[in-house]
Protein backbone atom coordinates (compact mmCIF):
# COMPACT_ATOMS: atom_id res chain seq x y z
CA UNK A 1 0.00 0.00 0.00
CA UNK A 2 1.32 3.45 -1.30
CA UNK A 3 1.13 6.39 1.56
CA UNK A 4 2.46 9.70 0.84
CA UNK A 5 3.29 11.70 4.08
CA UNK A 6 3.17 15.80 3.38
CA UNK A 7 3.61 16.99 6.75
CA UNK A 8 6.54 19.97 8.14
CA UNK A 9 6.50 18.93 11.91
CA UNK A 10 9.76 17.05 12.42
CA UNK A 11 8.59 15.47 15.69
CA UNK A 12 5.24 14.01 13.95
CA UNK A 13 6.94 13.27 10.93
CA UNK A 14 9.86 11.18 12.82
CA UNK A 15 6.96 9.09 14.74
CA UNK A 16 5.04 7.91 11.46
CA UNK A 17 8.74 7.13 9.20
CA UNK A 18 9.00 4.65 12.25
CA UNK A 19 5.94 3.56 12.52
CA UNK A 20 5.49 2.44 8.88
CA UNK A 21 9.15 1.12 9.23
CA UNK A 22 8.31 -1.01 11.69
CA UNK A 23 4.79 -2.26 9.39
CA UNK A 24 5.13 -4.23 6.46
CA UNK A 25 2.93 -3.75 3.81
CA UNK A 26 3.37 0.34 3.43
CA UNK A 27 5.32 2.09 1.40
CA UNK A 28 5.70 5.67 2.52
CA UNK A 29 7.03 8.65 0.59
CA UNK A 30 7.31 12.12 2.44
CA UNK A 31 7.21 15.60 2.04
CA UNK A 32 7.30 18.87 3.98
CA UNK A 33 5.60 21.22 1.76
CA UNK A 34 2.83 21.26 -0.46
CA UNK A 35 4.98 22.71 -3.71
CA UNK A 36 6.82 19.56 -2.98
CA UNK A 37 4.45 17.17 -2.89
CA UNK A 38 1.85 18.70 -5.72
CA UNK A 39 4.87 18.58 -8.16
CA UNK A 40 5.31 14.60 -7.78
CA UNK A 41 1.84 14.53 -8.63
CA UNK A 42 2.19 16.44 -11.69
CA UNK A 43 4.67 13.45 -12.26
CA UNK A 44 2.45 10.59 -12.63
CA UNK A 45 3.15 9.45 -8.44
CA UNK A 46 0.41 7.92 -7.56
CA UNK A 47 -0.95 7.00 -3.79
CA UNK A 48 -3.67 4.86 -2.45
CA UNK A 49 -3.50 6.85 1.42
CA UNK A 50 -2.28 10.53 1.50
CA UNK A 51 -1.58 11.88 5.03
CA UNK A 52 -1.85 15.62 4.92
CA UNK A 53 -1.16 18.06 7.75
CA UNK A 54 -3.90 21.14 7.39
CA UNK A 55 -1.43 23.94 8.27
CA UNK A 56 1.68 23.22 5.90
CA UNK A 57 4.55 26.15 4.97
CA UNK A 58 3.48 26.82 1.96
CA UNK A 59 -0.29 26.16 1.59
CA UNK A 60 -3.50 24.56 3.50
CA UNK A 61 -4.08 21.27 3.12
CA UNK A 62 -7.73 21.72 2.54
CA UNK A 63 -6.72 23.82 -0.71
CA UNK A 64 -4.53 21.16 -1.45
CA UNK A 65 -7.09 18.45 -0.86
CA UNK A 66 -9.52 19.71 -3.31
CA UNK A 67 -6.71 19.09 -5.83
CA UNK A 68 -5.58 16.07 -5.15
CA UNK A 69 -9.11 14.96 -5.17
CA UNK A 70 -9.07 15.48 -9.47
CA UNK A 71 -5.54 14.50 -9.61
CA UNK A 72 -5.60 11.02 -7.53
CA UNK A 73 -9.22 10.55 -7.11
CA UNK A 74 -9.23 6.85 -6.06
CA UNK A 75 -6.76 7.74 -2.99
CA UNK A 76 -7.76 8.19 1.08
CA UNK A 77 -7.09 11.00 2.66
CA UNK A 78 -6.57 10.91 6.10
CA UNK A 79 -6.04 14.88 7.61
CA UNK A 80 -3.52 15.60 10.62
CA UNK A 81 -3.88 18.55 12.61
CA UNK A 82 -3.42 20.59 15.50
CA UNK A 83 -6.41 22.75 14.58
CA UNK A 84 -9.41 20.80 15.31
CA UNK A 85 -11.83 24.07 13.98
CA UNK A 86 -10.53 22.52 10.61
CA UNK A 87 -12.93 19.45 11.18
CA UNK A 88 -15.64 20.31 9.34
CA UNK A 89 -14.45 21.76 6.00
CA UNK A 90 -11.81 18.96 5.68
CA UNK A 91 -15.43 16.26 5.89
CA UNK A 92 -16.99 18.46 3.43
CA UNK A 93 -14.06 17.80 1.19
CA UNK A 94 -15.01 14.05 2.01
CA UNK A 95 -11.84 13.04 3.35
CA UNK A 96 -11.55 9.56 5.22
CA UNK A 97 -10.80 10.49 8.46
CA UNK A 98 -9.26 13.84 10.43
CA UNK A 99 -6.68 12.94 13.67
CA UNK A 100 -5.53 15.09 16.16
CA UNK A 101 -2.31 15.89 17.00
CA UNK A 102 -0.49 14.76 19.16
CA UNK A 103 -0.66 11.70 16.78
CA UNK A 104 -2.15 8.63 18.61
CA UNK A 105 -0.38 6.18 16.74
CA UNK A 106 -2.42 3.23 17.49
CA UNK A 107 -5.67 4.86 16.61
CA UNK A 108 -3.93 5.67 13.03
CA UNK A 109 -2.89 2.14 12.25
CA UNK A 110 -6.35 1.45 13.47
CA UNK A 111 -7.50 3.84 10.50
CA UNK A 112 -4.91 2.42 8.21
CA UNK A 113 -6.11 -1.07 8.71
CA UNK A 114 -9.50 0.04 8.24
CA UNK A 115 -9.25 1.90 5.06
CA UNK A 116 -7.45 -0.83 3.70
CA UNK A 117 -9.65 -3.42 4.57
CA UNK A 118 -12.35 -1.26 2.45
CA UNK A 119 -9.96 -0.74 -0.25
CA UNK A 120 -9.49 -4.41 -0.50
CA UNK A 121 -12.94 -5.26 -1.26
CA UNK A 122 -13.85 -2.85 -3.24
CA UNK A 123 -10.78 -2.57 -5.54
CA UNK A 124 -10.31 -6.12 -6.43
CA UNK A 125 -8.12 -8.14 -9.12
CA UNK A 126 -9.43 -8.93 -12.41
CA UNK A 127 -7.61 -11.15 -14.51
CA UNK A 128 -8.02 -10.85 -18.33
CA UNK A 129 -6.30 -12.95 -21.10
CA UNK A 130 -4.85 -11.78 -24.21
CA UNK A 131 -3.61 -13.31 -27.21
CA UNK A 132 -0.35 -13.65 -25.82
CA UNK A 133 -0.59 -12.94 -22.10
CA UNK A 134 -2.47 -13.26 -18.88
CA UNK A 135 -2.64 -9.68 -17.08
CA UNK A 136 -3.26 -9.22 -13.54
CA UNK A 137 -5.13 -6.33 -13.23
CA UNK A 138 -5.91 -3.75 -10.13
CA UNK A 139 -9.48 -2.48 -10.51
CA UNK A 140 -8.97 0.40 -8.98
CA UNK A 141 -6.56 1.83 -11.67
CA UNK A 142 -9.34 1.05 -14.46
CA UNK A 143 -11.00 4.12 -15.55
CA UNK A 144 -13.17 2.50 -17.88
CA UNK A 145 -13.93 -0.25 -20.36
CA UNK A 146 -14.75 -0.16 -23.84
CA UNK A 147 -16.72 -1.97 -26.12
CA UNK A 148 -16.45 -2.74 -29.58
CA UNK A 149 -17.00 -5.36 -32.04
CA UNK A 150 -16.62 -8.58 -29.71
CA UNK A 151 -13.30 -6.54 -27.79
CA UNK A 152 -13.02 -4.47 -24.75
CA UNK A 153 -10.47 -1.83 -24.55
CA UNK A 154 -9.55 -1.17 -20.85
CA UNK A 155 -8.22 2.22 -19.80
CA UNK A 156 -5.86 2.31 -16.87
CA UNK A 157 -4.03 5.16 -14.95
CA UNK A 158 -0.46 3.71 -16.56
CA UNK A 159 -1.96 1.69 -20.04
CA UNK A 160 -4.55 0.88 -22.05
CA UNK A 161 -5.30 -3.08 -22.87
CA UNK A 162 -7.24 -4.75 -25.49
CA UNK A 163 -8.75 -7.94 -25.34
CA UNK A 164 -11.71 -10.20 -26.72
CA UNK A 165 -15.00 -9.48 -24.88
CA UNK A 166 -17.77 -8.75 -24.36
CA UNK A 167 -19.65 -5.72 -22.16
CA UNK A 168 -21.33 -8.28 -20.25
CA UNK A 169 -17.93 -9.85 -19.17
CA UNK A 170 -17.02 -6.62 -17.79
CA UNK A 171 -20.10 -6.29 -16.09
CA UNK A 172 -19.51 -10.10 -13.99
CA UNK A 173 -16.27 -8.93 -13.30
CA UNK A 174 -16.34 -5.53 -11.97
CA UNK A 175 -18.17 -4.03 -8.72
CA UNK A 176 -21.44 -2.82 -9.34
CA UNK A 177 -21.26 -0.41 -6.90
CA UNK A 178 -18.45 1.41 -8.59
CA UNK A 179 -18.67 0.56 -12.17
CA UNK A 180 -21.47 2.14 -14.18
CA UNK A 181 -22.66 1.15 -17.61
CA UNK A 182 -23.18 4.66 -19.04
CA UNK A 183 -23.45 3.82 -22.43
CA UNK A 184 -24.25 0.39 -24.04
CA UNK A 185 -20.55 0.27 -25.27
CA UNK A 186 -19.14 2.02 -22.02
CA UNK A 187 -18.63 0.94 -18.04
CA UNK A 188 -17.23 4.08 -16.02
CA UNK A 189 -15.44 3.96 -12.87
CA UNK A 190 -17.06 6.64 -10.57
CA UNK A 191 -14.15 7.20 -8.71
CA UNK A 192 -12.58 9.20 -11.31
CA UNK A 193 -15.19 11.13 -12.46
CA UNK A 194 -14.34 14.75 -12.61
CA UNK A 195 -17.40 16.40 -14.68
CA UNK A 196 -20.92 15.27 -15.49
CA UNK A 197 -21.21 17.26 -19.70
CA UNK A 198 -24.49 16.96 -21.11
CA UNK A 199 -23.15 13.81 -23.45
CA UNK A 200 -20.25 13.14 -22.15
CA UNK A 201 -18.11 12.20 -18.74
CA UNK A 202 -14.88 14.25 -17.97
CA UNK A 203 -12.43 11.47 -16.21
CA UNK A 204 -9.38 11.94 -14.81
CA UNK A 205 -6.77 12.37 -15.87
CA UNK A 206 -8.18 13.94 -19.23
CA UNK A 207 -10.40 11.20 -20.74
CA UNK A 208 -13.86 11.72 -21.97
CA UNK A 209 -16.64 8.94 -21.64
CA UNK A 210 -19.68 9.48 -23.61
CA UNK A 211 -23.34 9.24 -21.48
CA UNK A 212 -26.49 8.01 -23.41
CA UNK A 213 -30.03 10.02 -22.96
CA UNK A 214 -32.24 7.09 -22.07
CA UNK A 215 -28.83 5.96 -19.20
CA UNK A 216 -28.26 9.85 -18.13
CA UNK A 217 -31.86 9.82 -15.15
CA UNK A 218 -30.60 6.65 -13.94
CA UNK A 219 -26.85 7.54 -14.16
CA UNK A 220 -27.16 10.76 -11.91
CA UNK A 221 -29.11 8.63 -9.25
CA UNK A 222 -26.61 6.05 -9.22
CA UNK A 223 -23.96 8.73 -8.57
CA UNK A 224 -25.85 10.75 -6.11
CA UNK A 225 -26.11 7.15 -4.37
CA UNK A 226 -22.09 6.47 -4.78
CA UNK A 227 -21.06 9.69 -3.53
CA UNK A 228 -23.25 9.36 -0.36
CA UNK A 229 -21.13 6.53 0.52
Amino acid sequence: MRIAVCEDDLTCMTKLKCLFEQNTGYHADYFTTGREFLQEIEEDAYYDIILLDIRLPDTLGTKMASRLKKKLPGADIVFISSFPEYVTEAFTLQVSQFLLKPLNEQLLMVELERIVRRRKKENSVWCVSSHDAVYRLMTQDIIYVESYYRHLCIQMTGQRLEISGKIADARKALNPNIFYLCHQGFLVNMNYIRKIEQKELVCAPDFRVPISYRRRSAFLKAYSEFLGN
